[in-house]
C-alpha cells in the first residue's frame, strides 16, 4: 500500500515502525488521528449521550436541558398559574427536578440546575463518576 493512500492511524504506525522513534511528526499525526477518532466516536454517540456530555460540561441550553430530561422519563408539572417562573419535572422514580423557568436571551442553563441534576443521576446510579 502506498503511503499516500494510507490513513492517518496507519501512517503513525508506519512512520514509528521504519524509523524506529518517534518525532515531532509522528506526535502531530498521532494527536490528529486521535482527534479524528473522538470526532468519529461521537458521530455514533446517542442524542441522551450527547446531552449527557453537555450537562456535565455545564454548558446546556434550557431547550437541551429540557429535552433531556424528556429522555430520562420526567414529565413536566408547572401547577397551573400558580407556579410562576418555576417548573418541576416529575417522575416515576426519580426525585423531582425543580427548574426557574429560562426566559428569553438566557443561553445556557444555571450551573447550580446542571449540579442537582447531576447529583441525582449519580446517586440514583444513572451516570458514573469517571
Amino acid at each position: 500500500m502506498k503511503f499516500s493512500q494510507m490513513n492517518l492511524e496507519e501512517k503513525v504506525i508506519y512512520v514509528t515502525y521504519m524509523t524506529g522513534k518517534i518525532t515531532i511528526g509522528t506526535v502531530i499525526m498521532f494527536i490528529i488521528a486521535c482527534l479524528n477518532w473522538k470526532m468519529r466516536y461521537n458521530e455514533n454517540m446517542s442524542r441522551k449521550d450527547k446531552l449527557l456530555e453537555k450537562l456535565k460540561n455545564k454548558k446546556i441550553s434550557p431547550r437541551e436541558f429540557y429535552a433531556l430530561l424528556k429522555l430520562l422519563g420526567y414529565k413536566e408539572n408547572n401547577k397551573g398559574k400558580t407556579s410562576g417562573s418555576s417548573v418541576i419535572f416529575e417522575h416515576e422514580y426519580l426525585p423531582n427536578v425543580m427548574l426557574h423557568k429560562a426566559h428569553n436571551g438566557r443561553d445556557f442553563v444555571h450551573k447550580y440546575e446542571c449540579i442537582n441534576l447531576l447529583d441525582i443521576l449519580k446517586s440514583e446510579g444513572i451516570i458514573w463518576e469517571k
